[in-house]
């Protein structure tokens, strides 16, 4: 009877991305991390793909990340740090997700995770647009809200079919317009702040 060599089969390693660290922020040193973890064999390097999505904008709100890690030879994890980027834009919190590719040299298990980025920004303070006709052939609007900001003033006859008006610099938190104008017509205004 003839035999057969005995042939192993071979166990790819099980490659994994849990978050130790899942939340960032623009303010001072705080990072985010990623760990990409292998179990199984650890006697060679192992090269884990992935992608990265969410509501941050790689390589803008935070230092861009390829789309590759090499794990070294005798270990079974390596870190990816998520490193913020300060900005002047008021965005509130925007999150980063990093998925693994699955490939021919591994599988992929756990294999989507998310770090949060804060932000450092003040959220935007509300503002008023009031309407007030003082005589019969005049008008006034006042607008309060954030000093120093550009608001943009449309007009409307219809609520559907808004025009620009004017630009408005708002010096000290509290502006008024005083216009000529027809009360025989409905008129309608809105601020946007620029």
């Amino acid at each position: 009877m003839k035999t057969h060599p005995f042939i192993a089969a071979l166990t790819l390693p099980n490659v994994s991305v849990p978050s130790p660290d899942a939340s960032a922020s623009e303010l001072g040193s705080d990072t985010g991390t990623f760990r990409v973890t292998r179990v199984g064999v650890t006697n060679s390097p192992l090269t884990a793909s992935y992608v990265v999505s969410g509501s941050a904008v790689n390589g803008a709100d935070y230092n861009a990340l390829s789309n590759f890690v090499v794990i070294p030879a005798g270990s079974s994890s390596i870190n990816i740090n998520l490193i913020p980027r300060d900005d002047a834009a008021v965005e509130g919190p925007e999150f980063v997700s990093l998925t693994l590719v699955e490939t021919a040299g591994y599988y992929a298990s756990l294999s989507n995770t998310v770090v949060t980025i804060g932000d450092n920004e003040a959220g935007l303070q509300p503002f008023s647009l009031q309407f007030a006709l003082p005589s019969s052939n005049l008008f006034r609007l006042t607008l309060t809200g954030p000093a120093t900001r550009l608001y943009n003033i449309d007009v409307a006859t219809e609520l559907n079919s808004w025009t620009p008006w004017t630009t408005l610099v708002n010096p000290n938190g509290t502006a008024h317009i005083l216009e000529p104008g027809s009360t025989n017509t409905n008129l309608f205004f809105r601020a946007r702040l620029e």
